[in-house]
């Protein structure tokens, strides 16, 4: 299975992060302690020329103040993290790496430094350390997007997406509306799926799972005949696996195809009898045949299972509805907005009920709870 190359993947944060997040104080007076022959006021000039130049971006000019600062005072750690961060942004990684590596030995606490190397690291497709380092500060600070963000692409570059997709996730935690990490955790779950089917295939190339999974894929794809063959198939190897005459029913009742769907499903059900979505479906399918007695059954037997099941009691609403049993139809739409308060359909089929029995006050609240229930998803959607 081929992936794309790392430097693909890689994603450089923006430069007004770095400046404004890592860059490192001015040299400080007590730090001005310059080798011999160097004065003080050499030093200090040479410093806040290197940051004036650091801060308007002359990166160029900043790397060369701060090369002549290390020869003058080379125990300086914010002057070789400094230095680290000009190079870095000159693309000079290979440069940048000893810079930051000896400011760090000179004071582990500048977790500037120790977050640049890791980008460092990052850029020159060096991820194991790359992980190694910026682990460590995800560990004191989970709330950083950039080390974040490269310790996930770390992680998927290497291609191992199952350590990179809880890296992904906190990103999107910290970033919801970048659409980057949700690109990226697509990315590594299609490549996880791919990898499991790979091994299905490998260790069990003809076992109910893999037609399964291929009729479940040929379904998502749309390919109604493809995916019933593959159910087929599995249903031949398992014959006695729940779940499977289900997902072949449910494929043949959203196809319209009612008689084959209720022949699977009753075959189900005798396996699964007390299985809830079973039932519901069988009754829907009754329903629409209008075989109103054999539908109510099938629902009541639905939510006696799982009572919070919002389509059984929408079908014995409607199935009330047919019949004209306003009362019992409208008891069974409350139940429903007990539990699903936003399905503004049930909120119509109220209006429509109350209106037509006359419930005028009602059948107004009803029709202004589904107008403001479209007004909202609308304006979420535009």
């Amino acid at each position: 299975m081929s992936r794309k190359g790392p430097s693909r993947l890689r994603r450089r944060p923006g430069r007004f992060v770095i400046l404004a997040l890592w860059i490192g104080v001015p040299i400080l007076p007590a730090l001005l302690v310059a080798a011999p022959g160097a004065g003080e006021h050499q030093l200090r000039a040479l410093s806040d020329d290197a940051l004036r130049k650091l801060k308007a971006s002359d990166f160029e000019g900043a790397a060369s103040a701060y090369q002549q600062i290390v020869k003058l005072n080379p125990a300086s750690a914010e002057a070789h993290s400094n230095l680290g961060l000009a190079l870095y942004e000159l693309g000079r990684y290979e440069g940048a790496i000893p810079e930051f590596s000896r400011a760090l030995a000179l004071n582990p606490n500048l977790t500037g430094a120790t977050v640049l190397l890791g980008l460092t690291y990052s850029a020159l497709h060096q991820y194991r350390q790359a992980i190694a380092v910026l682990t460590k500060v995800y560990e004191l600070d989970k709330n950083d997007p950039a080390v974040v963000q490269h310790l996930a692409l770390a992680y998927v570059s290497l291609n191992e997406d199952e350590k990179a997709v809880p890296f992904i996730n906190r990103w999107i935690e910290l970033q919801p509306d970048d659409p980057e990490p949700l690109y990226y955790k697509g990315k590594a779950s299609m490549f996880m799926a791919l990898r499991s089917f790979e091994k299905l295939k490998e260790i069990a190339p003809d076992s109910y799972r893999l037609h399964q999974l291929n009729a479940e894929l040929f379904r998502q794809q749309g390919n109604v005949e493809a995916a019933i063959t593959e159910y087929k198939k599995a249903i031949e190897k398992g014959p006695n696996i729940a779940g499977l005459r289900y997902a072949l029913g449910t494929l043949y009742w959203e196809n319209n195809r009612l008689d084959e769907s209720e022949s699977e499903l009753e075959q189900e059900l005798q396996r699964s009898p007390n299985d809830p979505s079973t039932s519901f479906l069988l009754g829907d399918i009754q329903l629409k045949k209008g075989n109103l007695a054999e539908a109510e059954r099938l629902f009541r037997h639905a939510v006696e299972v799982e009572p919070g099941l919002v389509d059984a009691h929408l079908g014995m609403a409607k199935l009330y509805k047919m019949s004209g049993e306003t009362s019992r139809a409208i008891e069974e739409l409350k139940k429903v907005v007990a539990l699903a308060a936003e399905r503004s359909d049930v909120h119509y089929m109220l209006f429509e009920l109350y209106r037509n029995s006359g419930n005028k006050e009602a059948a107004e609240h009803e029709l202004n709870v589904f107008k403001s229930i479209k007004s909202a998803r609308e304006r979420k959607h535009n």
